[in-house]
Formats: structure tokens, C-alpha cells, sequence
């Protein structure tokens, strides 16, 4: 027997597999990159028909890390029970305090109060000031809205720029400034640690839309203009008030105009199934 010529044999046989697997992958590839193409385009060919304008840019989820995350609520309070040193630095000189600041719920909610109401921020930059100035970790937090009826401007905490929404809607806020005659009074301060787990594929926008407008959600007559889309997580299992993890998973938050008023939907970003939420904006 030949061995030298069984072992060329036996490696051209290997080449002619290895061409074949790859051009069958690459098959494979085509057929997947058309059927989302052909559906995205359905999807589009949708909405247009029906008159409903999204008139901003859709994010790209191409080459995103999209997992699972895990939130743990983080404590104001040392072993003693005593504020930890960045809230003290925060409250100020006891002669002279800048903010009065007390815990809760273990240790994991903290409420400040100023001294004197202080000037409502005007637009994004005086937000941002206003955070990083009296508020601990101030940069992890986004505006979120105003609620007018309730007296708050409310905010979200980020992960990854991307804001993070809890279910129960008394708590969805992380972070609530108290308003009284256009001036803010003082705070309502949840903060929570947040850990990746399993790697996801998610839903494209246009799909998220497309989901609200066969649910109903999205009524031609009343001409919906789709005014913001972003990805971020909403908590879906565990219970804000226990000291066990939050699981969040990825959503579509939609902010929509139409001709009764502004509404926000949470889409579910895995399983496309839109989230019930007070959705009603002010």
C-alpha cells in the first residue's frame, strides 16, 4: 500500500468537503440575508401603507452585545448604618448643608431635601449640571419625562447607554426629583448594580412597530407619528422591594404623537410581545 498516495487522497477529499460545507454555508447565508431583507421590506411596505411615519432614524443592532441582565440593588448605608462618605460629601457642612439625605428600605432608597427649592433645569445640559452637582452617581441617569400630575421629573439609570425601566410603575423611576411651584424640593434615589448574562437575538425597530400596529396600538384614524426608538431593558421577573437580583431583558421603548396625545410602548426585544404599561404621556 501507498501510503503517500492515500494520505494526497485522503487530503483532496477533505479539500472537496471543506468547499462543499462552505458553499453550503454561504447558501445558507444568502437565503437568511434575503428573508430578512424581504421581510423587513413587508414589514416597511406595512407601515407606509397604513400612514403611520416614523420620523426617526431606527437604531442599528448590527454587532451589538445583547444579553440578559442582572440588577442588584445597591445600599446608601455602611455596615453601621450610617450614609456612606459620597452622601456625606453630598449633604454638605452640618452649618451649611447643601441637601438633608435619609435611607429606607435597608438602606437601598435614600430621599434628599434641599434646604431651599432649587431652580427646575431648563434643557439637557442644565439636567445633566443639575445630576452630576447633587445627585450621587449622577452621570448614570437619563431624563426620562415630567409628570405634571404627580409633581416629578423622573429619570432612568443606564447600562451600557442604554436606559433601564422597572415593571412595578411606583418604582419604574429610579430616580425622582420632587417638584413644588416649578422648583425642586428634593429626591427619591434607587441605584443598582447590573451584571450581563446570556448572549440574545432581538427583533429589528421596524418589527417592534410593525408588532404595535397589528396589536392595535398604533390606530391609523388617529395618525401616529413615531417620535423616538431605543433599546434598553425592562424588568420582567423579581421584585424591587426583596433583596433578590432583577432579571431585565431587552425592549423597544417607543415614544408615538397622535391626535389624542403623546403615548410610550415597552416591545419586548426577544419575544416581539408588547408590554401593558399606563401609557398615556403628559
Amino acid at each position: 500500500m501507498n501510503w503517500s498516495k492515500t494520505k494526497t487522497i485522503f487530503i483532496i477529499c477533505f479539500l472537496f468537503l471543506d468547499l462543499f460545507l462552505g458553499y453550503q454555508l454561504y447558501e445558507r447565508q444568502v437565503r437568511n440575508e434575503n428573508y430578512d431583507s424581504l421581510a423587513k421590506n413587508s414589514v416597511e411596505n406595512i407601515l407606509q401603507k397604513n400612514n403611520i411615519k416614523v420620523e426617526v432614524p431606527l437604531p442599528n443592532i448590527d454587532n451589538q452585545n445583547i444579553t440578559f441582565l442582572k440588577g442588584k440593588s445597591v445600599k446608601f448605608v455602611n455596615e453601621s448604618g450610617d450614609l456612606i462618605d459620597d452622601l456625606k460629601q453630598l449633604e454638605g457642612p452640618k452649618d451649611k448643608p447643601i441637601e438633608k439625605i435619609e435611607a429606607f428600605n435597608n438602606g437601598t432608597v435614600i430621599q434628599g431635601t434641599f434646604p431651599k427649592p432649587l431652580p427646575m433645569p431648563k434643557n439637557k445640559s442644565d439636567r445633566q449640571d443639575f445630576l452630576n452637582e447633587y445627585i450621587y452617581k449622577g452621570d448614570n441617569y437619563t431624563y426620562w419625562k415630567t409628570d405634571k400630575q404627580d409633581k416629578m421629573m423622573l429619570f432612568v439609570q443606564n447600562c451600557d447607554d442604554k436606559p433601564i425601566f422597572i415593571k412595578d410603575r411606583k418604582d419604574i423611576n429610579i430616580l425622582q426629583l420632587l417638584l413644588s411651584n416649578g422648583k425642586i424640593t428634593g429626591y427619591r434615589q434607587s441605584y443598582f448594580k447590573f451584571t450581563k448574562t446570556n448572549q440574545l437575538d432581538i427583533i429589528n425597530p421596524t418589527t417592534a412597530i410593525n408588532n404595535l400596529w397589528s396589536k392595535n396600538d398604533l390606530p391609523v384614524s388617529e395618525h401616529p407619528k413615531i417620535k423616538k426608538v431605543e433599546l434598553g431593558y425592562y424588568n420582567l421577573v423579581g421584585d424591587i422591594n426583596t433583596n433578590q437580583p432583577l432579571i431585565f431583558v431587552p425592549i423597544w421603548h417607543i415614544k408615538v404623537k397622535t391626535d389624542s396625545g403623546q403615548h410610550e410602548y415597552f416591545v419586548n426585544a426577544v419575544s416581539g410581545s408588547v408590554q401593558p404599561t399606563d401609557d398615556k404621556q403628559e
